[in-house]
């Protein structure tokens, strides 16, 4: 025996095995310890959502807003109003005018001061068609020309005139419609 009759005759002394309380494997790499929650974000969050709660009434009165311009658009150029006649969310409308193609309306609209997009919200700023009116069985034609507009919580009534006039007098400026 290496250590002697006194070694051998000890008795072992096992230390027992932590069990850790976050695994190492679900930690994030690097970390060395549970690390702390982050309550700002959490506090945040929080507010955030007792925000959207708080204006929901608000936001579900742009509704009325929205389909009066797009019917102020559809009395003078013949658009189609994705979604129209079904419940939708208040604070968008997407809608197109076949021939107007979405990345011509996309510039005229930004230089008239109104940004829209030519597809989804993840996609704001790109000219690209919407996967979804594909899916939807829009035809090719009518998908290239559809445009998304969005309003926020601070969106006035004149906003939606605005914007309604801006897509008019594009459409009239690049399709020769009557005035």
């Amino acid at each position: 025996l290496r250590g002697g009759f006194l070694t051998a005759a000890a008795p072992r002394r096992r230390t027992p095995r932590r069990t850790p309380t976050h695994p190492r494997h679900l930690r994030r790499r690097g970390d060395k310890s549970d690390g702390t929650e982050n309550l700002s974000g959490i506090a945040g969050f929080g507010a955030a959502t007792e925000a959207a709660i708080r204006d929901m009434a608000k936001l579900q009165g742009l509704a009325p807003l929205r389909d009066q311009m797009e019917a102020r658009i559809m009395s003078e150029a013949n658009i189609t109003v994705f979604g129209a006649g079904v419940d939708r969310l208040p604070q968008t409308s997407n809608f197109g005018f076949q021939g107007f193609r979405a990345e011509t309306q996309v510039m005229a609209m930004d230089l008239a001061g109104v940004a829209v997009s030519s597809g989804s919200a993840c996609s704001s700023g790109k000219v690209k068609r919407s996967v979804v009116l594909a899916a939807m069985g829009v035809s090719d034609d009518l998908t290239e020309s559809a445009i998304r507009v969005s309003f926020g919580w601070d969106t006035q009534a004149s906003d939606f005139d605005a914007i309604a006039s801006a897509w008019l007098i594009a459409a009239k400026r690049a399709l020769d419609l009557p005035a």
